[in-house]
């Protein structure tokens, strides 16, 4: 089987986690512990941290706290940072910069690319203040993938101002 090709097990897990985590998330929060640990289990997890992230983001930040396993506990922090970031980028990030980058990177990720789709002129500003390295390299790549089709000149202005000669050069050819 291919790997876009789903099972009913992980179907089932995620629609229970997405219902459940609707109704008690914390209840939720234990059944998907008890999951057998694979890809339903980070499916679940994923669709339980963003269902909790939108009701009640610091319970679900407090839950993802508690995760031990690292695969884990990256999924949930992907799909908080990126639920979040659409919300309160500025506190998505700064909580994301306070975890391990192990855990953090996916969901930085998911912040800014979130950010720069619902709010493309305020991460344009943020960037603009933002001292040059990594993050803001990252943030110009995800505002320049958000507005490429529509703004290929801004696009191609964010691109050159990528710090990074690599990254600029994939970004330059991408938009």
């Amino acid at each position: 089987a291919s790997e876009t090709t789903t099972s009913p097990v992980r179907d089932l897990a995620t629609v229970l986690a997405d219902i459940w985590g609707n109704a008690d998330p914390a209840a939720a929060a234990g059944w998907v512990r008890q999951l057998p640990p694979g890809q339903a289990q980070l499916e679940a997890a994923g669709t339980l941290a963003t269902v909790w992230a939108a009701s009640d983001i610091n319970a679900a930040v407090a839950w993802s706290a508690t995760i031990d396993d690292p695969s884990l506990k990256s999924a949930v922090v992907a799909h908080l940072g990126t639920t979040w970031g659409a919300i309160e980028p500025d506190r998505a990030l700064a909580w994301l910069d306070s975890l391990p980058s192990e855990s953090a990177a996916r969901g930085t990720q998911g912040a800014l690319n979130s950010w720069a789709a619902t709010d493309p002129v305020g991460l344009a500003d943020w960037i603009e203040q933002l001292s040059p390295g990594a993050r803001n390299d990252q943030a110009r790549r995800s505002l320049g993938d958000v507005i490429a089709d529509e703004q290929p000149v801004a696009a191609l202005e964010l691109a050159a101002g990528i710090g990074d000669p690599i990254q600029q050069g994939d970004a330059l050819a991408r938009y």
